[in-house]
């Protein structure tokens, strides 16, 4: 399992390690999905959906930040679940990324958690010799 959930008073969080940069932020996302629902390949008869994402920040730690509250955001406003992503570019303050998923149903869809935030509470991001390792937290 690439990320571990860490149980939290009031939120839940995940602890991600990847050997790159392109690894952690594929593993966060795809940890934050597996929170709100099961993830799961888009059927045939579902639409799927594509967005690019093209973000920028300060540093690895706002940009890990940014791009998760995107993907939330992309399901609190539209209800669009992705479960399927492909970098293009990625680097310490900056990235590119091509997603697809599909439109959330609660009628075919599990509803696991409320994530409402993405907070800076108890995130971490470090390099390490492995390559790096993250600590989120979700309000929920």
């Amino acid at each position: 399992m690439p990320y571990k959930i860490l149980e939290h008073t009031a939120d839940i969080g995940l602890s991600l390690e990847g050997k790159n940069l392109v690894e952690l932020f594929q593993d966060g996302a795809i940890g934050l999905v597996s929170l709100i629902t099961e993830i799961r390949p888009v059927a045939v008869e579902r639409k799927r959906i594509k967005k690019s994402f093209d973000l920028s920040a300060e540093g690895p730690g706002r940009l890990l930040m940014l791009w998760l509250r995107e993907l939330l955001f992309e399901f609190s406003a539209h209800g669009v679940i992705f479960s399927d992503y492909q970098f293009h570019d990625l680097r310490e303050t900056a990235l590119k990324v091509q997603a697809w998923g599909y439109r959330f149903d609660p009628k075919q869809d599990v509803q696991r958690y409320e994530v409402k935030a993405v907070t800076y509470h108890g995130f971490k991001l470090e390099s390490k010799n492995f390559g790096w390792h993250a600590e989120v937290l979700f309000d929920i």
